[in-house]
């Protein structure tokens, strides 16, 4: 007698979660299947360095520019006796100093306010990416979990249909399998499918 058994074919995991779950020994908790999502996400990676950019351009927003050192000479005189000299002729002189540009109080102002609503965006679309993982997240464990549920349910169930065969087989082969059950359970193999799977005997 041989036997034969069929299993379905399972829809493809999402890959997020076929990549953490194969490795480890034990099934992930949500909570563990959400860390490692988020730790992974490019796109999430991506939203955090923008943040960090825009809270890092806030700082020095509506600042006043940097002073600048301005070095020069006037009146140079560049013919006669005195050409290229810097101390022969009265109307030299010599400039250093620094020079601080002052811009518009309201325009500083303004600036600033366009740096905290860069923020705020940043911050707003980080949050959204964020519950877009978890959501992902959720729906790939659910699936893997009731995937996992349906696969015991079936292990359980072709053990159960191997020891309803082995009864059988073994009341037959002591000449106790009288009625018409036994005998359609013999003739008829398709009488053992359960689910997705199916016994078959001849």
């Amino acid at each position: 007698m041989s036997k034969s058994w069929i299993t379905p074919r399972w829809p493809l995991v999402p890959a997020i979660l076929l990549a953490t779950w194969a490795p480890v020994c034990h099934a992930l908790t949500y909570q563990e299947a959400l860390d490692i999502a988020e730790s992974r996400a490019s796109e999430l990676k991506a939203r955090q360095n923008t943040v960090s950019a825009a809270q890092a351009a806030r700082i020095s927003a509506g600042e006043l520019p940097d002073p600048k050192l301005v070095m020069g000479v006037d009146n140079l005189p560049v013919q006669g006796s005195e050409a290229w000299s810097t101390t022969r002729d009265f109307m030299t002189m010599q400039r250093v100093g620094v020079m601080q540009e002052v811009t518009n109080g309201d325009k500083r102002e303004a600036v600033r306010q366009l740096a905290d609503t860069k923020v705020a965006r940043a911050d707003a679309e980080l949050e959204i990416e964020r519950l877009s993982v978890k959501r992902q997240t959720r729906l790939a464990w659910l699936k893997v979990y009731f995937l996992q549920q349906q696969q015991a349910l079936l292990d359980q169930i072709e053990a159960e249909n191997h020891m309803l065969s082995t009864a059988v087989t073994a009341r037959l082969a002591a000449g106790q399998g009288k009625g018409a059950i036994v005998c359609s359970l013999v003739r008829n193999p398709s009488l053992w499918r359960t689910g997705a799977t199916i016994w078959s005997g001849t």
